[in-house]
């Protein structure tokens, strides 16, 4: 076994952390190896929690398997991606649903820009070991330097560099997502029909424009035909990422996505207003997989207007500071 072969080869695990910024390299850089585990996806919403198991498959090549389960055990959902492509099965529907995958298109920010973007707007702190799914794993701290944002922690496997779990807090630190490995394996191999949907009844979709785009503001304008006014950064030290836009009927939404490296505010732009609670707050969620840096899950919506135009901000940032950024749009 694999597991076996690296216990053997490997030297004895150092009592202390690297530092924070290589451990920080280790999360960018993710080992392309192969592995198989169960996650737990936990998301809370107020009082409120939604939980899920998947199992997930993990090869060579950037290969991922998961599959979504039921509280009974059966699959909900199948999700394959080999990085470019992705497919999504939904067995009791039989159908599956085929695009590219989200990270074929390239971002406006370059990597290294995002990384030292977190950098500026983060302190890491590294720390362990600690044990997740019986593997001695380093932590990783990043803690926001601005008031008002999430916070979040990573458990990075000693020997794969592989996230066991994410955690993440929102502002005065409630709990807002988590995703753990219960079980970890690492393969030397994995069995290439696991990354292949095979069902004979399934009806094979390929929607259209739905996959996302990383737009400048130009190209934005230029695409929809209407400059969005928007800035190039935002307070709280959140800077312009990239934008999109979509058709609903005959409106036109467009999206401007801006991050600080970790935490993303989401601002849409519409021709109507957007329908909101009496509060003026909801619950919107993503759920991301078991490996990513960033992890999304509860979040707050303001909406206000500025002339003619409707504007929503989505993040979950604290509700002081997200009235800061609409202030700052008005």
């Amino acid at each position: 076994m694999l597991a076996a072969a690296l216990l053997a080869a490997a030297p004895a695990l150092a009592s202390r952390p690297p530092k924070a910024e290589e451990l920080l390299g280790w999360v960018l850089d993710q080992p392309d190896i192969g592995y198989e585990g169960r996650t737990m996806i936990t998301e809370w919403f107020g009082k409120q929690a939604r939980a899920e198991e998947v199992e997930v498959y993990h090869a060579s090549g950037n290969r991922v398997r998961r599959e979504f389960l039921a509280p009974d055990g059966r699959v909900r959902r199948v999700i394959v991606t080999d990085g470019d492509r992705e497919q999504v099965y939904l067995p009791r529907a039989h159908k599956i649903f085929a695009g590219d995958a989200a990270r074929v298109y390239e971002k406006v920010m370059p990597s290294d820009q995002e990384r030292q973007l977190l950098l500026a707007n983060y302190d890491l702190i590294a720390g362990g070991p600690k044990s997740i799914a019986g593997r001695a794993c380093w932590t990783l701290e990043f803690k926001p330097k601005f008031p008002g944002k999430p916070s979040q922690k990573l458990w990075i496997d000693q020997r794969t560099r592989t996230i066991l779990e994410n955690k993440r807090f929102l502002p005065g630190g409630a709990f807002a997502a988590m995703s753990r490995f219960v079980d970890f394996e690492p393969r030397r191999r994995l069995d290439d029909s696991l990354f292949e949907l095979s069902d004979s009844s399934a009806t094979v979709l390929h929607p259209k424009n739905l996959e996302p785009q990383f737009l400048s503001l130009d190209e934005l304008a230029k695409a929809t035909g209407r400059k969005a006014n928007l800035p190039d950064s935002l307070p709280g030290g959140f800077q312009f990422e990239s934008a999109d836009y979509m058709k609903v009927g005959r409106n036109v939404v467009r999206q401007a996505r801006y991050t600080d490296g970790l935490a993303i505010v989401s601002i849409f732009v519409t021709d109507k207003p957007v329908r909101l609670p009496k509060q003026g707050t909801t619950v919107v969620y993503n759920t991301s997989g078991p490996t990513e840096l960033r992890l999304s899950a509860s979040g707050k919506v303001l909406n206000w207007r500025r002339g003619r135009e409707s504007y929503t901000a989505v993040s979950d940032v604290s509700r002081r500071l997200l009235l800061a950024i609409s202030a700052s749009l008005k």
